[in-house]
């Protein structure tokens, strides 16, 4: 069985996207590394987008086998090809280009051409040294000059033309690569929209600099032609050997631009490798002691270059450590069929799965390198560098794809380290910088004599490397990510029994909600296994169908309640009926009805014939109550269709919680979206049914006639649950719940139904029936034998499932309390709802226009506020510091404020702005409460403790039409009361034993 991959848990729709903050990315993916790495590999997921990170140089060596796996090209490369389009850098791999630019071009990269160019690279670093020794400001910024030197180099050598930017204001190409492939790095976190709107025009004006850049070179060739045979006349003249063809002007453009990107990774590693001698003085000692003999006193020479392998050393592991390489991204060649198996089968990703190879975790897994964090250049020299396996030595790329300037770039970053380490000399001012971001290193001058052989005085001068924007460093590695990682492993994996905590502090996603002592060890046990394989699974097309499909029966619980108000004031006026409550009443006892019917028996017959009748039933007696003849009919076609109204919640969220992987539990808040699409789907649909087609409030006599509307409404409505039904019962085949058959015994039923799911997501699963009977015990009340059998078909007729829900102390406080949560905001809806014309008539409230119109466009534009409760509530459950009980809390009590406030309404705008504000939190509410309430019933008794729970609600709902039927209505005090009633349950909820954030469910 696959080890699951570790992941933070994540914010509902957004994912981890702010888990890495691109500001500051080094701290923030060091922090994910430390804690779910596992010096391995962990993953995030982006708006929907996994990626996988990979730190391990085994797992790095696995990947970079080329029968496998290939270069992926997606994230920023491809915001990247919006200024380079499919050049050598960008090109997919479908793209035939790749190959034409790669013939043309690849032989003016080869280590014997790019030799040629030495001489240019020495003099351009002697010239910056120089500069400094001139200047009267000893003060530079490290990455600034290095930037312009490694501009001015490479332009010089490719394209032949001598830029003179070393001094003076800063080529415009400089800042427009910076803030290009910043952007790039940043794009694809964000909505494209957002891009659009916010970004798109600098990135535009970034994108025009670095394309004039590369304009300006072409025709700075044409105009002053030459014998050269650099790489710019292969752009221009060479043909492809094997299709004859040459680039055009748009392409040698997009080359000519991909250059300096590629080549900018290497300023950064020699201010790295400043900083890293500066931190070890010995290190500077001993190349001194290398170059001063090896080069003397005439001009540094490539010979001289080739004979100094202690500084190749200190390139060499300043690649390992620095941040100048961050990585490249892989992914299984196309047609690979099935899940892909990594690390000898110890992780499982997906046939299509992207990941990222971060060489600051392979660069320093110890399972490779001794005291990874020290620098030690000596482990990077002859024979200890020969031996290192070839997974730790992928500083340029893999393959066909590696960078094909690595060459110019270790020639320039060698040389120009030479260069400075013989002619300058450095301090550090500030001992407590470090390389890049988050703080500037900054080094002082000093004087020191030279050292035996230097042919000249060494410049003095302090250096300054301000914080690089290092997202720019995509380009030699090929990596969207560029920060480095610790590391440091995560320790020990925390107990399962240690899961009450704060909402915030636990992140455990295959930790379990209930606490050991809550539950059967073994069937806890087996729990933690299906929970695992799961998980291992992942989230896929099974788990989306479904979540499709379980949504609607949350529009279906939120919508027959609605309808039901809707079509009451119509009905009541055509059948004459005083006792409108009475209507309210017979849907009360419905759905009190189904919840104890469906939710008892699900956990007894099943979840698939419960899932697959309730919104049949609604959908059957709603299309039926349409022809009612007179009000007792449609009373009792309103109690039959609540039947299946009421099972839709106890039984959708058990099916739903049970196939869900406890890294997307919050879907389970999320889904509330069709809870408020729903009363927006019903609202509009009546607003011209009914404001137009049905009596007014003013008429005397209502007939038949002329309150059609409520009927063609019960139509549309009936007509579209039994469109809702025929998707699930026709369209989709629905597997009974593995947790629920394992609770009944059937352990291989149960690893048949994982493997369909995992069959369905196109994936495997390593789960065999071994894996759940290895925690059979012999004092289990859970078991396999015939014994245990005959006393589950017993369990049928007697009330364990509720016992079970009793079973500890804090188990039986947790179950009552959340009980009490919704039985008091079961009662207080409808006691406000029915009291609320009393206090706004002694308030003297003006309502102005009560047209049936005004009242249903009213209704539409509140329901409209609850769709962003439903996508509110999905985040605040996944907010650390907040979690489940926060946020429930929080929208319960402000639910219940908001109450209070609406009564304060003298007008028809303020009474539509407060029950808008009231709207938006109660749908925050439900959205959490419904997620909430399932997650802390184990799923053997879940179908019971969702029946209880709901009948808890329905039985107080049944209350209130009651009271409005009797009661004195020329009172304010049941409105106060059911404001009361509100903030009781939030504070109820905080008392809540069990947080289920970040936790797998049972």
């Amino acid at each position: 069985m696959t080890t699951p991959i570790p992941q933070p848990p994540g914010i509902p729709l957004l994912g981890n996207i702010f888990d890495v903050k691109p500001s500051n990315t080094w701290v923030s993916l060091q922090r994910l590394w430390e804690k779910y790495g596992l010096g391995e590999l962990f993953k995030i997921t982006v708006l929907g987008q996994q990626i996988v990170f990979v730190g391990s140089v085994a797992i790095c060596e696995e990947l970079c086998d080329e029968k496998r796996f290939r270069k992926f090209v997606g994230g920023p490369i491809v915001e990247i090809r919006h200024a380079v389009h499919d050049s050598l850098f960008t090109a997919f791999e479908n793209e035939k280009s790749w190959g034409i630019h790669h013939r043309i071009l690849g032989p003016l990269l080869t280590p014997a051409v790019v030799a040629e160019h030495f001489i240019n690279v020495r003099d351009c670093a002697a010239e910056l040294t120089a500069k400094w020794s001139d200047s009267s400001d000893s003060r530079v910024s490290a990455i600034d000059e290095l930037n312009r030197l490694d501009l001015e180099t490479t332009t010089l050598c490719f394209f032949g033309r001598k830029l003179n930017g070393l001094a003076g204001p800063e080529q415009p190409m400089i800042k427009a690569m910076d803030g290009a492939t910043s952007e790039a790095m940043k794009r694809p976190t964000r909505p494209k929209l957002i891009n659009w709107l916010f970004y798109g025009s600098k990135f535009e004006k970034d994108t025009k600099a670095m394309r004039r850049y590369g304009a300006e070179c072409l025709e700075y060739r044409k105009k002053n032609p030459t014998d050269r045979k650099d790489l710019l006349h292969a752009m221009m003249n060479a043909k492809d050997p094997e299709t004859g063809k040459q680039l055009n002007e748009e392409q040698i453009i997009d080359e000519i631009v991909t250059m300096p990107i590629g080549s900018s990774t290497a300023p950064c590693a020699v201010s790295s490798a400043i900083y890293y001698l500066l931190q070890n003085p010995r290190c500077i000692a001993k190349a001194r002691e290398e170059i001063g003999p090896v080069v003397g006193d005439g001009p540094l020479t490539q010979d001289h270059v080739e004979r100094l392998s202690y500084c190749a050393g200190i390139v060499r592991e300043t690649f390992r450590l620095s941040a100048a390489a961050p990585g490249f991204n892989i992914e299984p060649l196309p047609g690979t069929k099935g899940p892909v198996l990594l690390a000898g089968g110890k992780y499982q990703v997906p046939a299509k799965q992207t990941m990222i190879i971060v060489l600051h975790g392979v660069n320093r897994d110890p399972a490779v390198f001794d005291e990874p964090e020290a620098f030690k250049p000596e482990r990077m020299v002859g024979e200890a560098f020969d031996k290192l396996p070839e997974g730790a030595k992928k500083w340029f790329g893999n393959g066909k794809r590696v960078c094909i300037g690595r060459h110019y770039a270790w020639m320039w970053t060698l040389v120009t380290l030479v260069v400075l380490l013989k002619d300058v000399d450095f301090e550090m001012a500030d001992p407590s910088s470090t390389p890049g971001p988050p703080r500037p290193l900054t080094l002082s001058r000093t004087t020191r004599p030279d050292p035996p052989g230097a042919a000249v005085g060494r410049a003095l001068c302090t250096w300054m490397q301000q914080d690089v924007e290092l997202e720019r460093l995509l380009s030699v590695c090929k990596a969207p990510m560029s920060q480095p990682f610790a590391s440091t492993k995560l320790t020990d994996v925390k107990d399962t029994s240690d899961i009450v905590e704060p909402p915030g502090f636990s992140d455990d996603t295959t930790t379990p909600v209930l606490s050991k002592e809550s539950v059967d060890p073994v069937y806890q046990a087996k729990a933690h296994v299906l929970n695992n394989a799961i998980q291992d699974i992942g989230m896929g097309k099974y788990q989306w169908e479904l979540f499709v499909l379980v949504g609607f029966g949350w529009a279906s619980d939120n919508m027959w309640p609605i309808i039901t108000s809707l079509i009451l004031p119509p009905v009541a006026q055509e059948f004459h009926q005083a006792k409108k409550p009475l209507l309210t009443l017979a849907q009360n006892i419905g759905l009190l009805f189904g919840a104890l019917f469906w939710g008892f028996g699900c956990d007894i017959f099943g979840r698939r014939l419960a899932f697959n009748l309730t919104i049949g039933i609604t959908a059957v007696f709603g299309l039926i109550a349409a022809g009612s003849p007179n009000f007792a009919a449609i009373g009792c076609f309103a109690a039959f269709w609540s039947v299946g109204v009421g099972g839709n919640l106890p039984v959708d969220s058990a099916v739903f919680l049970e196939f869900l992987p406890g890294t997307h539990q919050y879907l389970l808040t999320v889904l509330s979206i069709f809870w408020a699409l729903a009363q927006l789907l019903a609202t509009l649909v009546a607003w011209p049914l009914l404001g137009y087609h049905t009596c007014e409030t003013t008429d005397t006599t209502c007939t038949k006639s002329k309150n059609f509307g409520w009927r063609y409404f019960m139509i549309a409505m009936g007509g579209f649950a039994m469109i809702m039904f025929i998707c699930r019962f026709v369209f989709f085949t629905l597997y009974e719940s593995p947790k629920y058959l394992m609770g009944k015994g059937r352990d291989d039923d149960a690893v048949r139904i994982v493997h369909e799911v995992a069959r369905r997501n196109g994936k495997d699963s390593a789960l065999t029936l071994a894996d759940l009977e290895a925690h059979n015990l012999g004092d289990s009340h859970q078991g396999v034998d015939a014994a245990a059998a005959l006393k589950r078909k017993l369990e049928k007729v007697d009330l364990s499932h509720v016992r079970s829900l009793f079973a500890t102390p804090k188990l039986a406080f947790s179950t009552a309390v959340i009980m009490c949560v919704w039985a008091f905001i079961g009662l207080g809806f409808p006691l406000y709802n029915a009291f609320l014309p009393y206090i706004q008539a002694t308030r003297g409230a003006d309502f102005g226009d009560g047209s049936t119109y005004i009242t249903y466009r009213n209704s539409c534009i509140i329901a409209v506020l609850g769709v962003p409760g439903a996508l509110l509530g999905g985040v605040l459950v996944e907010t650390p510091y907040i979690g489940r009980k926060g946020a429930l809390a929080m929208s319960t009590v402000l639910t219940g404020v908001f109450l209070f406030a609406s009564t304060t309404a003298l007008t028809s705008d303020s009474l539509l702005g407060w029950n808008c504000a009231y709207n938006l939190m109660s749908n925050v509410m439900y959205a959490v409460l419904y997620a909430y309430t399932p997650e802390v019933f184990p799923t053997k008794d879940r179908g019971t403790g969702n029946a209880l729970t709901a009948c808890a609600n329905r039985v107080f709902g049944i209350m209130a039409p009651i009271i409005a039927i009797y009661a004195d209505l020329n009172t304010s005090a049941p409105v106060y009361v059911s404001g009361a009633l509100f903030l009781v349950a939030g504070v109820l909820v905080l008392v809540l034993p069990f947080e289920s954030r970040g936790k797998a469910s049972l």
